[in-house]
């Protein structure tokens, strides 16, 4: 599963867009509705994290549409990159994201044993 960054650019586009934080399907999401239905899982979490870089601006756009799930309209254009300016870092000649990909991985015994307690 995905960790977002609770910070990052894409959480701020989606609390504006969609009133949370959360661009798609990830950890905290995954890790809850698990918990909710009763199984105590095995967590390892991936150390540091993958930023991402766009080449420029229509690529961050770009990107920033895929992530938020918004097809092929251009009714948050403005948002997404008045947010894209002031959250991103020009850096060697390509956009730095405070974001990233950080996986992880989330296991159960499927079988647990039984403890008995006297």
């Amino acid at each position: 599963m995905r960790l977002i960054p609770v910070d990052g650019a894409m959480a701020e586009l989606s609390r504006k867009i969609y009133g949370n934080a959360n661009d798609s399907t990830n950890f905290i999401i995954g890790y809850n509705a698990i918990y909710m239905a009763g199984i105590y899982t095995n967590v390892l979490l991936e150390e540091g994290i993958f930023h991402w870089t766009s080449p420029d601006m229509e690529s961050a756009m770009d990107m920033a549409r895929r992530h938020l799930y918004l097809g092929d309209s251009t009714e948050y254009d403005d948002l997404i990159r008045e947010t894209l300016k002031s959250r991103l870092t020009l850096k060697d000649g390509a956009y730095q994201w405070l974001d990233g990909m950080r996986s992880v991985l989330v296991w159960w015994d499927t079988h647990p044993t039984e403890k008995k307690f006297a």
